[in-house]
Formats: structure tokens, C-alpha cells, sequence
């Protein structure tokens, strides 16, 4: 057990889910660079050879499974993946999300069918399936955690972003059932809400006066003077997935720069 320092992760092999780029991929890499053995996964296949060589560059190891999580076929097969390339898993971080521009969300007003079945397919369904057929490995391994990562527009709303709100409130309340149910088995299972992250892709929408998501949210990005990082993200998750977290169980970790408690 490896409390503090390098090698954190020792000897889990950790599941993440959106993890090509943006936070997800600075999740891999530092769970990678903690010790973890890393399967990464998304839908870019050009993506994950940039986020695989990063991780190999910094000494980690990890794998790639392509996977469309709105299939629940494609979800089988990645925790299948998983299993076939480390023969166990003890470590799932559910980070995918759809993005609410690339759905072309809109108000409660406008929002059309397909932006809401879009934002269910992988916010609710994804979810569950993540969690559905990864839990029999994480039950049989020692040391286990489920991190959920959820959003701050769980509180704060989106006035624009119907069906990303909507989906994206499933995620904590999701965490709360899956804890009531597993507590007793030891899998400890939590949540980080996130505030807004300066990804590459949001660093640009935040620059952009006029963009939609800088003028409805953009303000409300922190109460301290600047926006979160990927980093800020991956290291509260580093330390949820780890033994240094063995007593932390439905928690919902706010890195949000104080926008909730």
C-alpha cells in the first residue's frame, strides 16, 4: 500500500472513460504515472495514439480499446477488454460526456428530440452500463472504487443546455444508489463535481465574448480568480482511486473553485 508520493496507484488497473483527450486523458496519464495499469477509451482512434504515447513517454503503461458507450455491445466488449489485457479490474473512472454544443442543445424551450436522446444515450444509459458490467470485476478485486464525474451544472443549471443539465444530474444520484448498495462489500464509490475546466476546447469558448457558453456560464466559472485544470481533476481523482481514500465513500469532491460546496 502506497500512501503519498510516487507510485499512489500500485497495482490497480483503472477503466476511464472519455480518455483521449481533455481531462480524461490527464486522468490516464497520471494514474499511468502513478502505477495504475491504464485502459483508455474513446472513439478517435488518432486521439488515443497522442494520449498512448504521452503515457508511454512518461514510463506508464496503458492500452487503447475504441468503444461507443452508447452501445451496450461496445460497452461489454471494453470492460471484456479490459480484463482479457490484466485479468482483473480494480478501478473505474466514468468521465465521458457528451459535449451540449455538439448536440446542439438549446432552452427547455427549443431543445429538440434528438439533442435530449443524445445527451440519454451516454449520460444515463453509458453510465449505467459502465457501472452495470464492471461491477462483478470490481467486487471480486481488493480495494475497488467507482469515481463518477459529475458537473456543476447539476446546481447552477444551464439555460441553454437542456439535455446536458438533465442528463448530467443522474451522475450523483447515481453514486448515493450504488454506495447504499455496496458499502458493505467494501467498494467505495464517489463523485467529483466539476466546475469549469480550462481544456483546450473550453480555454478558446472562454476567450470567445460572444459565445454562447462564455455568456451564459462564463462568469460563474469560479469564485476564485481562474478557472480549474485538467490537473485539478485527474489528482482529486488520483487520490479517490487510491489507498490514501480507503474511508472515503459517498462523497462528492467540489473542485469548482468554491462555486458549490
Amino acid at each position: 500500500m502506497s500512501v503519498g508520493g510516487q507510485g499512489r496507484l500500485q497495482g490497480k488497473v483503472a477503466l476511464i472513460t472519455g480518455s483521449t483527450r481533455g481531462i480524461g486523458r490527464t486522468i490516464g496519464l497520471r494514474f499511468a504515472q502513478q502505477g495504475a495499469s491504464v485502459v483508455i477509451t474513446g472513439e478517435d482512434s488518432k486521439d488515443a495514439d497522442s494520449a498512448l504515447a504521452a503515457i508511454a513517454d512518461s514510463g506508464g503503461k496503458a492500452i487503447f480499446v475504441e468503444a461507443d458507450l452508447t452501445t451496450e455491445q461496445d460497452v461489454v466488449r471494453l470492460v471484456e477488454s479490459t480484463i482479457a489485457e490484466y485479468g482483473q479490474l480494480t478501478t473505474l473512472v466514468n468521465n465521458a460526456s457528451v459535449n451540449p454544443m455538439a448536440i446542439g442543445d438549446k432552452t427547455v424551450a427549443d431543445v429538440e428530440n434528438e439533442s435530449l436522446e443524445q445527451a440519454v444515450a451516454l449520460n444515463y444509459f453509458g453510465l449505467v452500463w459502465m457501472c452495470k458490467y464492471s461491477l462483478p470485476h470490481l467486487l471480486a478485486a481488493e480495494r475497488a472504487s467507482i469515481t463518477n464525474i459529475s458537473s456543476v451544472v447539476t446546481y447552477l443549471g444551464g439555460p441553454n443546455f437542456t439535455a446536458y443539465c438533465l442528463s448530467k444530474g443522474a451522475v450523483e444520484p447515481l453514486t448515493r444508489s450504488l454506495y447504499s448498495k455496496y458499502v458493505e462489500t467494501g467498494l467505495r464509490v464517489n463523485a467529483i463535481n466539476c466546475g469549469m475546466i480550462a481544456t483546450e476546447r473550453l480555454t478558446k469558448i472562454l476567450e470567445d465574448k460572444d459565445h454562447v457558453a462564455r455568456t451564459q456560464v462564463g462568469d460563474r466559472v469560479s469564485r476564485l480568480p481562474y478557472p480549474g485544470t485538467p490537473d485539478d481533476v485527474a489528482w482529486a481523482s488520483v487520490y479517490l482511486a487510491s489507498d490514501e481514500a480507503m474511508y472515503v465513500t459517498n462523497a462528492t469532491l467540489s473542485v469548482n473553485g468554491g462555486v458549490t460546496t
